[in-house]
């Protein structure tokens, strides 16, 4: 079966983007930063992209910059960071309705197209982080939301690493796996898990065309909406781009 996914972008002008209590040089800053992530976010450079919202993120965090990092780095397959950012926007309580609405349907679309992972560990040392491709976990005790392949589990110490565990999730699979200091791991990193998931793999989803733009003007906030709907067919097991709208900043 193959389905049709729509990517939206919207623009919100909202008074809470005015980051009124910075200075003017860091506003314009960010200003440039966050329109050069939108415009490769387009191009579909998304790892630049990830490093333009960063870099905002660094001037002034917001729910907006956040959910922007969070579907660049869906569409790396980097969803461990991704689904941080998504909780960060869903537990504030200043996320705007919109924003909070699209993170929601982006941890759906991260369901879609993966599992998660259940880590403990064996003989850690005191202060040891757990890392996930990479990505440093803050509670590891929680199930990690990982795209389907497969991916390492590491333990980290002082820099080094002391354990680390290889594991394949399938879609909608939890899976448990328990690194060990020692070296020796168990549960779902047995046999021949094939390549390790590299965050490069679904860079080059079928490229999407542009087929129309309206502006929409909602009232004495001036609140603008820009759609920009773009189809494509993909299998069912294609990540793809998601139905999810990319917040812009005019």
């Amino acid at each position: 079966m193959r389905r049709h996914l729509l990517l939206f972008s919207v623009s919100l002008l909202v008074p809470q983007l005015a980051f009124a209590q910075d200075d003017e040089a860091s506003v314009q800053r960010a200003r440039v930063l966050f329109g050069e992530g939108v415009q490769q976010h387009e191009e579909r450079q998304y790892r630049e992209a990830v490093d333009s919202f960063r870099a905002v993120l660094e001037i002034r965090a917001s729910p907006a910059v956040r959910y922007n990092l969070a579907l660049n780095l869906f569409e790396l397959g980097q969803y461990p960071e991704a689904d941080a950012q998504v909780q960060l926007i869903l537990a504030d309580s200043q996320s705007p309705p919109p924003i909070r609405d699209s993170a929601v349907e982006l941890r759906q679309h991260m369901a879609e197209r993966g599992g998660q992972v259940t880590v403990s560990t064996e003989d850690a040392p005191e202060g040891a982080e757990v890392q996930v491709d990479g990505y440093p976990i803050e509670d590891p005790s929680r199930p990690v939301r990982v795209i389907h392949g497969t991916h390492q589990v590491t333990v980290v110490h002082e820099g080094e690493e002391v354990g680390s565990e290889v594991v394949r999730v399938d879609v909608g699979a939890n899976e448990a796996v328990t690194v060990s200091s020692d070296g020796s791991s168990g549960g779902g990193g047995s046999g021949d898990t094939g390549p390790l998931f590299d965050g490069e793999s679904f860079q080059g989803a079928e490229p999407v065309a542009s087929d129309w733009r309206f502006w929409v003007a909602l009232g004495v906030v001036a609140v603008v909406i820009v759609g920009v709907v773009i189809g494509t067919a993909l299998d069912d097991d294609d990540t793809g781009r998601a139905s999810v709208p990319l917040i812009t900043w005019d």
